[in-house]
Parts: C-alpha cells; sequence; structure tokens
C-alpha cells in the first residue's frame, strides 16, 4: 500500500470514527407542550344601569370596552387521559401594560380534576398583585396561557379545559341590586408546540 492510500485510509477511518461518536451523542430531547390560551375578564367595571322602568331618561351610552358590572371567570382543567400519567400544568398571565407574570401551576393525577386543577380570578389578581396591580376588585381582562405536558415524557398533555365567565349587571338605586346576569362555558382548544431552546 502506497503512503497515499495509507494516508487516504487513515483520513476515512477518521472521518468514520468522527461521525460515530457524533451519532452516539444522544440528541437534546425538546419539550412539547399543549398550549391553551384562555381569555378573561374580572372584578367590578363601574357605571350605572337604569332602572327598566326608566327607560325614558335614558342617555345614550357612549362605546366601553365593557358594560357596568361584575364579572369572573374561572378556568376548570381535566386530566381524563387513559395512559395512566400524570400531567404537569403551568401559567402565565398576559395583561396589557403589565410584564408577564406566571400564574398557578401543579400536578394533575390521570383521571382527575379537584379545586387546585382551576384558576379563577382570585388566583389572577394574587399573581398580578406581585407586579404592583391593585387586587381591589377593579376590572381587569387578558389573557392566561395554560401550558400542559407529560409528567414523565416530553410530551404534551391533552387536557380538557373549559373556562366558565359570569356577568351580574348593576342598577343605580342601592348600589347594585342587580338586573340582569349571564353564564357562559366554553370549551378552549389546545394546540401542541415546543419549547424554545
Amino acid at each position: 500500500m502506497t503512503s497515499k492510500a495509507r494516508v487516504l485510509t487513515l483520513h476515512a477511518g477518521i472521518v468514520c470514527l468522527i461521525l460515530f461518536s457524533l451519532s452516539a451523542i444522544p440528541a437534546q430531547a425538546q419539550t412539547n407542550f399543549m398550549v391553551y390560551r384562555v381569555k378573561f375578564t374580572c372584578g367590578f367595571a363601574p357605571g350605572n344601569i337604569p332602572d327598566s322602568g326608566s327607560f325614558a331618561n335614558v342617555l345614550p351610552v357612549p362605546y366601553r370596552e365593557v358594560q357596568p358590572g361584575s364579572y369572573s371567570t374561572v378556568i376548570n382543567i381535566l386530566n381524563a387521559r387513559f395512559n395512566a400519567r400524570d400531567s404537569r400544568v403551568s401559567s402565565s398571565i398576559l395583561v396589557e401594560g403589565f410584564p408577564t407574570v406566571a400564574g398557578p401551576g401543579f400536578t394533575m393525577q390521570t383521571f382527575s380534576t379537584t379545586s387546585h386543577a382551576r384558576i379563577d380570578c382570585a388566583a389572577i389578581a394574587s399573581a398580578l398583585a406581585t407586579r404592583g396591580f391593585q387586587a381591589d376588585g377593579r376590572f381587569v381582562e387578558g389573557f392566561v396561557m395554560v401550558m400542559a405536558r407529560d409528567a414523565l415524557q416530553n410530551e404534551g398533555s391533552d387536557l380538557e379545559v373549559a373556562a366558565v365567565y359570569t356577568y351580574g349587571s348593576r342598577k343605580s338605586e342601592n348600589n347594585g341590586t342587580g338586573l340582569g346576569s349571564s353564564l357562559q362555558v366554553e370549551r378552549i382548544q389546545g394546540r401542541l408546540e415546543v419549547e424554545p431552546e
């Protein structure tokens, strides 16, 4: 074998060794999450709603973000998976004019829902208070990002997430005896996303 052939064989061997060693290094596992984006409205929006008997005295109402009254949102979460694996749930709260705040987080056993597997207005206001929000019942709206993944695997957890929205109107006399109320339940669809590196 000539020296040139030996050098080529040596180079080929080194390249093969490098490729083999690179393939032996485990790839960095990316974590997948199921992300649920939930709109929330919480607190009291001030203003008066006229009594139903005094419509003749009603002045034109200017455009408002929401009508006067009390608003609440509760996000209910159910782990109804049949794979007998727990899910880790974390959340972030986004409100215009505030930095993103970490919300409640918990682990859910398979086929379960418990009192801690919910995010309500009290939890949202509490989290926002850590960044200067006055948690005194004033109106606030924004989004809660609920992120769920399998407790053991780097894969998203497909959970049942529902938002329950309630509203109670306020009347001008007696500081809000209430003229009406509403309740709406909305199922939130999740989307699988990969955690950025």
